[in-house]
This record gives structure tokens, sequence and C-alpha cells, in this order.
């Protein structure tokens, strides 16, 4: 029928004589002709023909629209993308969205049906979800735009998905396969194999697309003796049902753009296989996960977690039927799998809210290793975006079933996070005793990385106590271990701690290679967590070199990484040093309700950021001339210091309160206080930060001048002698 109907177009007098071909080959010979041919998909029979008429033409050029692929010599294959869509999660202004051709078309389409309509502030959200969810396809948003008579932007997405009745046109114009979105998608599905058909429909159980393991494991098993799955995928793909992109590791992905993939999901139900495909797709992530877990903190953790970012849309899609069939079991096998890669990547809050949706959803009495692990890393999450106390419970629960159920590995696990959080609370003495039974629980079971945590926790607890060399060296443990086990983000992880530690040891320069060395490995794995701390402890040790504006933008930088990584005792440090160096470059503007916000939220989050966040309230008092409230604010720092035995805090509020006494005509005991500050930062190995170095000059000089020498040795001696209890005494 083509090719007569070609002869028909070009007016060819057929010759009697002759076939159609010969006449149409005849009457185009040498001349440059130019044949357009649409919607060849129907008539895919006739391809040999125009193969043989190209071959006999050879000036002869044909333009064929078709959504199958034609496989004939020099044919040049042109996809037609989806119109570009706007993002579901960038704010985009009128204009903006009206420069984006699918709002453009759908916009254009509804106004000629309905004169009045207008892309407004209030519509703007439904527009943008109707065309992503319509992935920019021109039929189905000229279908969406004729529905706009009736129905509003936002009650007809709510009404979208997925119904193909919805969409769908009565005009006299439009050929029955237009009419409806079903029957569009339906035109291609008849013209597949009754093999095809299967495939297609079984693909549509996979959300954000497979690779061809997947496809094979889940889709293909019934079919690998008789069907070669390269080419059933590449079929599918040459007749448009099928979409195909490259992965970040280089092997082919396949994915199905939504309308196509509802329609597959709708043939599904109807083939009455949906429980056997479903059950395969989910046991093939199961053990994907599962591999996951033991590789996420390995040499392969970079390439582990761009795999998961991947396949995040199926790890949803099996977490969404777990929790609509209350399978707790499976649901919870999925979160303690991919816990650490919520963290990581930004998705913390996510994870959070399906282990505590799935926890809900376990019986009370549930008592098991899985129950105990998935409380263990939902514990972690909830720490980071809650309060940190709260977090406790969770992890007492997990703590629990492990000891009742003598599951070694779990204790540990649960042990180590107990031993993290503790310290965040100024529990230092618990946090040591819980992290000193992981580590031995550790060792019997000879499990490198949890004892490498363990030093972790030590050192962190060491840090606090003002024991800076100790701490140095026990981080120094944890990264060896991690560098010999290939824990590369754990490797930078202690780079950057060991950075932290450097500041107050005065090793600026050694603190800042490795905070670049850490963000180097760590832009490599896309972890924002640890980007982020490594910006803030970069910003720190420059507030301590006096860097104040460098410190400033760098703390800027960092409070919107810890912002979508969902961490608050960050978030909270970032803020802190910023107001600091606000505080030395005296910009005082809003920034008492600042710090007593900052006061407020670190009660609830992380009781280890008060001290500097009084610290500065008191200079705050100081510089605004109130040296009384000062005095106090500096006094109760200290009392609460020695409390809680956070040494790494004691010396500067030490030298604040010794400069104080010294305003206060108290220059006998202000003298002390220095004496002993002085020599306490000796035994701390923590030099005066260079940020501090003139006002140090300035309260030596003033102190100097009110003695003669004799009673300055005297004096200076006895402050010597003194400890920080001692110096608390002398406050009364």
């Amino acid at each position: 029928q083509v090719l007569p109907k070609i002869s028909q177009v070009l007016k060819i007098q057929q010759d009697p004589t002759k076939k159609t071909f010969s006449s149409l080959a005849d009457f185009i010979s040498d001349r440059e002709i130019l044949l357009l041919l649409d919607n060849f998909e129907h008539v895919m029979d006739a391809a040999f023909q125009l193969n043989k008429l190209l071959g006999s033409c050879p000036n002869l050029k044909i333009l064929v629209t078709s959504r199958i692929v034609l496989n004939i010599n020099g044919e040049y294959e042109y996809p037609v993308p989806q119109l570009p869509l706007p993002q579901r999660d960038k704010y985009h202004s009128i204009k903006e969205l009206q420069a984006i051709p699918s709002v453009q078309l759908l916009v254009t389409r509804a106004r000629a049906i309905k004169p009045t309509f207008e892309l407004t502030n209030k519509n703007k959200r439904a527009i943008i979800e109707i065309c992503i969810k319509l992935d920019g396809l021109p039929l189905a948003l000229e279908l969406a735009a004729a529905r706009i008579k009736i129905f509003s932007p936002e009650a007809l997405n709510k009404r979208l998905s997925f119904n193909f009745d919805l969409l769908s046109s009565n005009s006299e114009n439009t050929p029955d396969r237009h009419k409806t979105l079903r029957n569009a998608i339906d035109w291609s599905y008849s013209l597949l194999s009754v093999e095809e058909q299967t495939l297609f429909r079984r693909l549509s159980v996979f959300s954000g697309g497979c690779n061809i393991e997947a496809a094979q494991d889940v889709c293909f098993r019934d079919y690998l003796d008789n069907l070669d799955i390269i080419d059933s995928l590449s079929g599918l793909v040459n007749k448009s049902l099928l979409q195909q992109e490259e992965q970040y590791d280089g092997e082919p992905r396949f994915f199905m753009l939504e309308t196509i993939k509802a329609f597959g999901q709708e043939k599904l139900k109807l083939s009455l296989e949906e429980d056997l495909i479903m059950q395969r797709y989910i046991a093939f992530f199961l053990s994907l996960l599962e591999e996951a877990k033991q590789n996420l903190t390995g040499p392969e953790q970079g390439n582990w977690l761009d795999l998961l970012e991947l396949e995040l849309d199926n790890i949803r899609s099996i977490l969404t039927w777990a929790e609509g069939r209350s399978d707790v079991e499976m649901g919870l096998k999925v979160t303690v799998a991919v816990w650490r890669f919520w963290t990581i990547r930004s998705m913390v809050r996510e994870g959070a809210q399906w282990m505590s949706r799935l926890l809900s959803l376990a019986k009370e009495q549930s008592e098991t290793k899985l129950h105990c692990r998935a409380l263990n890393a939902y514990g972690m999450m909830f720490s980071l975006t809650n309060n940190i106390s709260d977090s406790f419970q969770v992890f007492n629960d997990s703590l629990r079933i492990a000891r009742k159920l003598d599951y070694r590995e779990g204790l540990a696990e649960v042990l180590n996070h107990l031993g993290w959080v503790y310290h965040f609370d100024c529990q230092f003495d618990l946090s040591e005793q819980y992290s000193n039974e992981a580590m031995q629980i550790q060792k019997e079971l000879g499990n490198q990385r949890g004892i490498s945590v363990s030093y972790n926790n030590l050192a962190v607890v060491a840090a606090f106590r003002g024991q800076m060399k100790s701490s140095f060296d026990l981080y120094n443990k944890s990264k060896s271990i991690r560098k010999e086990i290939g824990d590369i983000r754990g490797y930078a992880y202690s780079l950057i701690n060991q950075a932290w530690i450097e500041i107050f040891m005065g090793k600026y320069f050694k603190s800042n290679q490795n905070t670049s060395l850490g963000i180097e490995i760590l832009s490599k794995l896309s972890d924002t967590q640890l980007l982020a701390w490594a910006k803030t402890v970069r910003a720190l040790n420059l507030f301590h070199m006096g860097k104040l504006k460098a410190s400033k933008n760098l703390a800027l930088e960092a409070q919107p990484l810890w912002e979508k990584s969902g961490t608050h005792t960050g978030l909270l440090r970032a803020k802190v040093i910023y107001l600091l160096c606000r505080l030395r470059e005296y910009d005082f503007s809003g920034l008492k309700r600042e710090l007593a916000d900052l006061m407020e939220n670190s009660g609830r989050v992380a009781k280890v950021l008060i001290f500097d966040i009084r610290y500065a309230m008191a200079l705050l008092s100081l510089y605004k001339k109130d040296e009384e409230q000062a005095y106090e604010y500096s006094r109760e720092n200290l009392r609460h210091i020695l409390t809680v035995g956070s040494h790494i805090y004691t010396c500067d509020n030490l030298e604040l309160i010794s400069y104080l006494s010294l305003r206060k005509k108290n220059s006998k005991t202000a003298l002390k206080l220095y004496s002993t500050a002085s020599i306490l930062r000796n035994k701390l190995q923590m030099p005066i930060p260079q940020v501090l170095q003139s006002f140090h000059h300035d309260l030596n000089r003033q102190l100097v001048s009110h003695f003669d020498t004799v009673t300055y040795d005297t004096l200076w001696k006895q402050g010597q002698a003194l400890d920080a209890r001692s110096c608390m005494r002398l406050l009364r």
C-alpha cells in the first residue's frame, strides 16, 4: 500500500507493463526529492521497499516519523524527546515558568479552550506537577489542557494519578488513536509480539529504571533459553516504549516514562502475574541491598553509594509496598541496609520517617535481631534530626534487646552509637564507658571497623576533657585502621577530626592540610554531611588564626550543607562560629537574640555546645559595657565546665574571668586565675589562639602594671599551684 500511495501523491501515470516499484524508481531516478512519510509504524512491512527505493534513487531523501525504528541501510535515527520540564524542588517565578516549553504548551492549549485561564502563583505548583507527571509529552499535555475547561489545575492534578480516561479529546479532527492517552499508548502496545508485551508489562514493575542484570533476573527468567535479553530490550527501545540512558559506570540503564509505566502496570495487573513479578523484584533488591550494606564501609563504597542513589526510586517502591501490606520485616530489612546511605547522601529525614512508620507497625513485643538493628539505625538518624536526649530511649531499647538475645554484633554496634551520642549530652563518663565496652566486644569479634569507631568515640571524649595529645593519638589509631580496611569515608572523617584537634594545639597549617585532603575525598563521595563538617572545622581554624572574614564566610557556606544533611548539631556549630566572628568584628546587630536562640536549641540538641554560646554571651555583655553580666556568664560557664569535666573550654573562660576580675579591682585574683590558665594551657598543650593574642598581650600588660616584681612572682606561683576547681572557690 505504501508505494502505490507515494505514486498517487506524485501523480505518476502507472505503466501497466511495469510493476509499481519500477514506475516509481524510473520517475524519481536521479531527481532530488524529499518524501515525508508519517506514522510509519503501522506499515513496517514496507520498510524493505523503501530500502530498495533508496538504493535505486541516489538523490532521494525520505523523512519518516515512526514509533518503531525501520532498521534499513542509511537510516539516521533522531529521537524526539519530551518537552523540557520545570524542576519540582526548585522555586520558579511565573516568568521562568512561561519560558519552559512543557508549561508553554499546557498553558497555550488551556487558553485556547478557556480564554480566561492564567498561570498564577496560586496554580503554578499544580501546573508544574501536571507537566512532570505527564513527562512533558505533547499529546498528554494537550489532552490535559482540554480538561482545564472543567477542572482547575489543582483539581486536575489530584485526579491525574493515573486516570487515563480523564485525558481524552472529543475533537472530530483527532485520530482515534490520539483521542485518549490510553489509545495512544495502546496503539504502540498492539504492535508488539506476545513475548514483547509480556516483557513490557513486567518491566513496568521498576521505579526509576533498571540495569540489564535486574531486568534479566526479574523479567526474563522464563525466556532465558529462547529470547536474547539485549535484543528484547533494544526492541522495546526501538519501539519507543522503553528509554535508555548511560549509568554512572557506563552500563546501559532502561526506564519508562511515567505515563508509559502506568499503562504497563495496568496491563501487569490484568495479566494476573503481578504478585509473581513483585516477589522477584523484591527478592532481587533485597539481595542487592544486603550486598550494599556490606560494602558501604569498604573500598568500593563510592560506587555502592552511587548505585543506591540510582536505585532510590526502587527502594522507595519496595518500602511503600511493605508499609502498605504491614510487612514490617521486609521494610526493616531495607532500612537497616540503607540507613548509612541515607545519612551520607542527605536523606536522613526521609530515612527516619520510613523507620518511624515501620517501627510503629511492629508488635510491641518484637524482640528480634532485625528489630534491634533497626532501632539502632533509627536512633542514629533520630539523634541527627531531633532531640539528642530523646534518642537515648531508642538506643536503650536496642541495647536491651541485644543483651537479652546475647546478640554480640548488635550489642557492640549500639554501644558504639551510645558512646557517640552521650558526648553531645556532656555525659563523658558514660560515653567512655560504653565505647570501652564496645571496643572489647569488637576485638572479640575481630571487627576492625567497629574498633576504629570506638577509638573515634574515645578521642572525642579525650578532646572535650582537654586531653589533646591523647585525643590526637586515638584519632590516629582510628584513621590507621580505616585506611587499612579501605573505609575511605571513615579515613576522611578521621583526618578532619584530627584537623579539629590540631586547631586547639595551634597547628593551623597542618589542620588546613588535613581538611583539604578530607574535602577532596568527600567530594568524590558526594557526602554532604562530612563536607559540612570539614568546612566547619576549617572555619574554626580560620577563626583561631584571626582571619574573621574568611572564617565567617566559610561558616555561612557550611550552614546550608548542614541543613541539607538534616544534622542539627552541625548546623549549631557553624552558627556559633559565625556569631563569634561577628562578635570579634563588633557587629552586634540582633546578636543577643540569635545567641539566646542558639542557647535554647543547644540545650535540646547538643548540650556540649552551650559553653561556646555562653562564652559568646559573656563577650557580648563585655563589649556592651555590662561587665557584671559578663562576669556572671563566665562564672556560670566555668562552674558548668568543671561539673561535666569539659576542660577544652577551661582556659578561655579562666582568662576571661581574669580580665573581668581585674576590671572589678580584684587584681590579685585576676593574676592567680591568669597564672592557673597559663600552666593549664601548657599541661593540655593548648597554646593561646592567634585571635586572642592581642587580648592576652593587653591583659598581661595590665597585670604587670599592678604589682611590683616580687608580688607579681609570688601571686603567679600561687596561681600555678591552683587547679581549676580551686579557682572556682576564689570566685565565690
